[in-house]
């Protein structure tokens, strides 16, 4: 049997249909730590170490085929500050910073808009609903990224949500 290893930025919207659920791996001899394979078992209770791949509808109603990453199933506090999107855009890809990245001023929600030529509230917030291939608590599979985070964390809040979040990956959560 051949197993399917892609890069993340190999994977295309066919693959993400096919197959929702992508996990790194480093079991192929040209893997880098963006290398993944599809997850055939589904639903999936824990995201951990894999990206889900899912169609995304915008305030407008429109859709986009998008990967997200570093999402937590049974947490809606991590999801809004720390749940990565990268929407595909005709052949391109526009991965959204969140406020606390460092190239938010390049790629944050307002130049999402205006790449897809969009007012804001046109926009956001983007919904997602993995409930198909994912288990989990109801506000974390189905979810929104909305526009503008409602309370940013202080550095010191997110050090701790970061920390408190690999302290739950160690533990196996």
């Amino acid at each position: 049997m051949i197993r399917l290893v892609r890069t993340i930025e190999e994977l295309t919207s066919d693959d993400l249909a096919k197959y929702p659920i992508w996990a790194y791996t480093n079991s192929h001899e040209e893997a880098s730590e963006l290398a993944v394979s599809p997850v055939l078992e589904s639903p999936v209770r824990s995201p951990l170490n894999r990206v889900v791949g899912s169609e995304v509808q915008l305030a407008n109603g429109s859709r986009y085929w998008a990967i997200l990453s570093d999402l937590d199933l049974n947490d809606p506090f991590w999801n809004l500050h720390f749940l990565g999107i990268t929407l595909f855009i005709g052949a391109e890809r526009f991965h959204l910073a969140r406020c606390h990245d460092f190239f938010f001023d390049t790629n944050g929600p307002i130049q999402l808009a205006q790449s897809l030529a969009l007012k804001i509230e046109e926009g956001f917030p983007i919904r997602y609903d993995i409930s198909a291939f994912c288990v989990g608590q109801k506000s974390c599979v189905y979810g929104e990224i909305p526009f503008e985070i409602p309370q940013k964390l202080t550095e010191e809040e997110k050090m701790e949500a970061i920390f408190a979040r690999t302290c739950k990956m160690l533990r196996g959560h």
